[in-house]
C-alpha cells in the first residue's frame, strides 16, 4: 500500500466524521472538547515523531540501530511503570530499568528467531510490543506486590518468629504480584477478538498478509510477550528484596 492509492474522498469524509464529534462537545462540554483537541494533537505529534525514527531505522538498516533504540526505549518504559504503580521511582526505578532490558532484549531475540521477516524490523514491532504489554502488566505486578506487603507486615513477622524463612514469609505477597501480572495480559487475551481485531493483526491484514500467516505471528508475539512480562516481574521481585526489606526482614517500603 502507498499513500497515493489512499482516497481523499475517504480523508474527508473522515475530517467531517471527526469535525462533527467536536462541533457536538463544543455545544455540551466545551472542556472535554478542549481534551480532545489536545489529545488528539499529541496523538498526531506522537505518530509522527514514531513514523521519523522507524524511518531512520529502517534506513540504516542493521538489526544493531533497532536493538539500540531499546535502551531510550526502555527508560521511559520503567519511569511509566513506576508512575502508574504509583510506587516512588528513586528506589525501584534501576531494577525495574534492567529487568524490563533484559526481558525486552530475550524477547526480540525470539521473534527475530521465529518469524521470517528483516531482523530489524522484527526487532522495532517486538520493542513496541514489549514495552507496552511491560507497563501495563509489571505496574499492576508491583502496585500488587508493595500493597501486599504494606498491608501483611504482622503476618510476615509472626511467620519469622515461628521458623519460616524470608521467602517462605512474602510467598502470599509474591502470589498476588504474580496474579496482578498475569491479569492485565489475560484481559486483553479474552477480549472478543471476532468483534475487535487486535491491532497488530489489522495491520498484518491491510499489510496484505494472508489471515492464518497473520494469527500464527499474532499468536507468537502474543506468547512471547505473555513470558517476557513474567521473566521480568520475576527479576523484579528477587531484586527488590535489597531495597524494600531491611536486614531483619522488615518491610521498609
Amino acid at each position: 500500500m502507498q499513500l497515493s492509492d489512499i482516497s481523499l474522498l475517504g480523508v474527508a469524509i473522515v475530517v467531517v466524521m471527526m469535525a462533527c464529534c467536536g462541533g457536538l462537545f463544543i455545544m455540551l462540554d466545551k472542556r472535554m472538547a478542549s481534551r480532545m483537541g489536545r489529545v488528539l494533537i499529541y496523538y498526531t505529534l506522537s505518530l509522527v515523531v514514531a513514523c521519523l525514527y522507524i524511518m531512520g531505522l529502517f534506513k540504516v538498516g542493521q538489526w544493531w540501530a533497532s536493538l539500540l533504540w531499546s535502551l531510550p526505549l526502555v527508560a521511559v518504559t520503567a519511569l511509566l511503570t513506576l508512575r502508574k504503580a504509583h510506587v516512588p521511582a528513586k528506589k525501584l526505578y534501576w531494577y525495574v530499568a534492567l529487568s524490563e532490558f533484559l526481558a525486552m532484549i530475550i524477547g526480540c531475540g525470539i521473534i527475530t528467531l521465529t518469524l521470517p521477516v528483516e531482523s530489524h524490523v522484527a526487532i522495532i514491532v517486538s520493542q513496541a510490543l514489549l514495552a507496552g504489554m511491560m507497563i501495563k502488566s509489571v505496574s499492576s505486578a508491583i502496585r500488587s506486590y508493595t500493597g501486599s506487603l504494606a498491608n501483611t507486615q504482622e503476618h510476615i513477622q509472626y511467620m519469622l518468629a515461628n521458623g519460616a524463612n524470608h521467602n517462605e514469609a512474602i510467598m502470599p505477597s509474591v502470589k498476588r504480584a504474580l496474579r496482578g501480572a498475569v491479569v492485565p495480559l489475560l484481559y486483553r487475551m479474552t477480549r472478543p477478538v471476532a468483534m475487535a481485531l487486535p491491532l497488530l493483526l489489522c495491520g498484518l491484514l491491510l499489510g496484505g498478509v494472508s489471515p492464518i500467516v497473520a494469527v500464527v505471528v499474532v499468536m507468537v508475539a502474543t506468547c512471547v510477550s505473555f513470558a517476557c512480562c513474567l521473566l521480568t516481574v520475576i527479576i523484579c521481585l528477587v531484586t527488590f528484596d535489597k531495597v524494600l526489606f531491611d536486614r531483619s526482614g522488615k518491610y521498609i517500603g
